[in-house]
């Protein structure tokens, strides 16, 4: 299936002229059409990512009126010419690193932003092992500041582990990292921003599935007192939309020149 509804395929689907058949995978296996081992996999597939399966295999243009970053916007934002640039590699520019640190249940990410006059891409995302200490985290964003000139500054969430964890930046040589608290207050601002940048054209990313389907399945209410509250679906993860989030954040508030006005709209 075509991922999104700014889509010929969903234009056609919704088209009455058109006769429409539907197939899912359920009717395939009632047919004999998949070994067991298959439908073992296709078990785990649905498990691990319900969202996925729910387009793939069930033939469904799902996507939840809650949704903050919807799949026309982010299919907008992907750039063909734009690729993920290895651990390895030697890059000079202006970049701005997003740290969003877990130990057991989540997972820890680093991103990182490019900003270029007027555009922001991202360039580097690292999605690390669940169980991964904190001290192979830093290290990992002290070699990526080693071997690119220049990142200038670094977020990275405090939330849980304190200013210590930013005490540690610091003495393993990451001077630019600052600590960030997510306050139902920051993490709305942080993702209005990264929402209007997107809606700007200003916010690029590459073209990744499992990226782009870990940012639409982040989801969004209104509180009794005007704010937004964010959350996930049971069985998803918002550690790579957080990480983005600071790292965009970074970009605009870390920079010497004046981040544009957030709009408050939804």
């Amino acid at each position: 299936m075509s991922w999104g509804k700014n889509t010929v395929f969903y234009q056609l689907n919704q088209d009455p002229d058109y006769e429409k058949h539907v197939v899912t995978w359920w009717d395939a296996a009632r047919e004999g059409r998949y070994s067991g081992e298959f439908l073992k996999q296709l078990e785990k597939e649905r498990e691990a990512r319900p969202q996925v399966f729910k387009m793939e295999y069930e033939a469904e243009f799902i996507e939840e009126v809650d949704t903050w970053l919807s799949q026309d916007l982010l299919a907008k934002s992907c750039s063909e010419e734009l690729e993920f640039l290895s651990f390895e590699s030697q890059e000079k520019g202006r970049f701005h690193m997003g740290v969003d640190l877990a130990e057991h249940v989540d997972y820890s990410v680093i991103a990182v932003v490019r900003k270029d006059e007027g555009r922001l891409s991202l360039i580097h995302m690292h999605r690390f092992k669940k169980g991964t200490s904190l001290a192979s985290v830093i290290g990992y964003a002290k070699i990526l500041s080693e071997r690119w000139r220049t990142i200038q500054a670094i977020y990275v969430d405090k939330t849980k582990h304190g200013d210590y964890i930013v005490e540690d930046m610091h003495e393993a040589g990451l001077r630019q990292a600052e600590g960030i608290n997510f306050t139902q207050n920051t993490k709305q601002e942080m993702a209005q921003l990264m929402k209007q940048r997107m809606q700007e054209g200003i916010l690029r990313t590459p073209y990744d599935r499992d990226l782009l389907d870990e940012l639409n399945a982040e989801r969004y209410e209104l509180t009794k007192t005007g704010k937004i509250a964010f959350s996930h679906p049971e069985g998803t993860h918002d550690d790579r939309f957080w990480a983005l989030a600071l790292a965009v954040y970074a970009a605009e508030t870390a920079s010497p020149t004046p981040s544009r006005p957030i709009a408050r709209t939804t």
